[in-house]
């Protein structure tokens, strides 16, 4: 073997060498270091950015914060503010369905907070869809029982659908309690009469002693 070949084998075995440490140190390192840094990295972006579409918001620059609030999501989107204001951005444009899924996943982010929920049934209120708009105020309702404007949307919506069952007589007595606005406190108060009245006179199942249909026996 000559010794130009034996340099390159040196050379070749020399390198390897870097490569394997490298790859040591790699391992050595801990995981997801540079990725959570990354992430943190785009979380504080994205508030910076919620923080500007929320002036421009406040300011009724409403394109641009939009533009804004969609920029805060491609950094981040944990931020509940940022998916419900969004929400309600578009709503306030008329863009219903991108609105929702805005809504959506702002309650899947926050699973105490009723808002979104209510948000979603406003929507289907206003585009007179009385039983989709009673399904998401009852998903608030269920957050937050005692949430006035879930507890009025649901109580309007029941009125559309006229029912007469327990929650809906139910709703309108927690509201009874707290709310404060006159003419809604005649919509709830004529929505209760009215399930009462219903209920009262529906037919009702004799539940008393059972009648003893048992032939008598004869005998001698």
């Amino acid at each position: 073997m000559g010794a130009t070949q034996l340099i390159r084998i040196h050379t070749i075995l020399a390198a390897a060498l870097v490569v394997l440490a490298a790859l040591s140190a790699c391992q050595t390192r801990p995981k997801g270091t540079v990725v959570i840094r990354a992430d943190n990295d785009r979380l504080i972006r994205a508030k910076a950015l919620a923080e500007e579409a929320q002036s421009a918001q406040k300011a009724g620059r409403t394109d641009q914060a939009i533009d804004l609030y969609r920029q805060s999501l491609e950094q981040s989107q944990e931020l509940f503010a940022v998916w419900n204001n969004l929400g309600m951005l578009l709503m306030e444009k008329g863009e219903n369905m991108d609105a929702a899924e805005m809504f959506k996943a702002a309650a899947d982010l926050a699973p105490t907070d009723e808002r979104p929920y209510y948000n979603v049934g406003l929507i289907y209120d206003r585009a007179q869809y009385p039983a989709k708009a009673l399904e998401f105020y009852e998903k608030a309702l269920a957050r937050n029982p005692k949430s006035l404007p879930a507890l009025r949307g649901a109580i309007k919506a029941g009125k559309v659908l006229t029912l007469t069952d327990e929650p809906a007589l139910e709703r309108c007595r927690t509201g009874l309690l707290i709310e404060k606005d006159p003419s809604w406190l005649r919509l709830m108060q004529s929505e209760q009469f009215r399930i009462e009245a219903a209920q009262d006179s529906s037919p009702r199942l004799d539940i008393g002693r059972p009648r003893d249909r048992r032939q008598p026996e004869g005998g001698m």
